[in-house]
């Protein structure tokens, strides 16, 4: 599936492309330090390209709240959050 993803949009299937992207799968809404950490092999720099391709190719959008950012993959159904102000912690809800 997740190389069908990547071949449906034009996307070289390499081994950092399809790690993340399938971390992403499994995550749905994730920040960019949780991405750092739990891919601490890869380069920061090539983190940043491919989620920038992914962001160019519709697949993730990002969303700056508090100063950080965060992704949200885009081929799942749209979903709301709230966070709580004290601890940042998120929720989903039904809308």
């Amino acid at each position: 599936m997740i190389k069908s993803v990547l071949k449906n949009n034009n996307i070289k299937a390499t081994k950092q492309r399809i790690l993340l992207l399938n971390y992403i799968y499994t995550r749905n809404s994730f920040n960019i330090k949780e991405i750092i950490n739990n891919f601490n092999d890869f380069d920061k720099s090539t983190i940043y390209r491919i989620l920038k391709l992914f962001e160019n190719k519709k697949i993730i959008n990002k969303v700056v709240n508090n100063n950080e950012i965060y992704y949200h993959l885009t081929l799942s159904e749209h979903k709301h959050y709230i966070e709580c102000v004290n601890c940042h912690n998120k929720e989903e809800i039904d809308v």
